[in-house]
């Protein structure tokens, strides 16, 4: 039986050495703002990531998540395998209902509502604490009857966050610059390829004309 502590390990990367200026950590007020992957302002960010909450998510991602808050993350990257699908996750399976006795889940609720399940219980958390949650898809969120469409239609508004996309933004103008300055490197060399051209032409020329003044 898993257990919470074999939860994938928590990672916490920090990017960069610590302010040299002493500046007091930014609030969760700010974290929106923070979240962008590319910040101008070149300051250091740092994020926090971890996956596979299969069996033990529901109890183990709402500590991480408030653990987290204390390292004021740009974003929570959840890696993927929300949940195990070809199995009952044993957290789901063991949750209590009313009366305290075990629900009588059978796998067609479960499937059903395992998603959901995932949203209200591990996301959820995040979000309170107003952390950007960015979340990845994997193998078994392909295993039937979920699917990579299935996937994409339920957890799109994580797959197309404003934070994700003022970045796309971001890099496909990064990406517009670049290109730019590829077509322009063929001009430029071809230039001066015609130039060099032109000045061994002129040089031959005067050398025979002064050859035939010679003669």
């Amino acid at each position: 039986m898993s257990r919470p502590g074999d939860f994938a390990t928590l990672l916490i990367l920090a990017l960069g050495a610590p302010s040299a200026h002493g500046q007091e950590r930014k609030g969760a007020g700010a974290l929106q703002a923070e979240a962008s992957l590319a910040s101008s302002s070149g300051d250091d960010w740092h994020f926090i990531v971890s996956g596979d909450s299969r069996n033990c998510g529901d109890l183990v991602m709402p500590a991480i998540a408030a653990d987290a808050a204390k390292y004021h993350p740009a974003f929570y990257w959840h890696l993927g395998d929300l949940r195990a699908i070809y199995e009952m996750d044993e957290d789901y399976a063991g949750e209590l209902n009313a009366n305290s006795t075990l629900n009588a889940w059978d796998m067609e609720t479960y499937t059903r509502g395992a998603w959901d399940d995932f949203i209200r219980v591990q996301i959820e958390p995040f979000e309170t604490l107003q952390i950007p949650l960015v979340i990845g898809i994997g193998n078994h969120e392909t295993i039937a009857p979920m699917s990579r469409e299935k996937f994409i239609e339920k957890f799109s508004p994580w797959l197309d966050s404003s934070v994700l996309r003022d970045q796309r933004l971001k890099d496909a103008g990064h990406l517009s610059r670049a290109k730019r300055r590829r077509r322009s490197m063929p001009t430029i060399v071809g230039s001066r390829m015609a130039l060099t051209s032109s000045i061994s032409t002129m040089r031959a020329t005067s050398n025979s004309t002064r050859r035939r003044g010679r003669g």
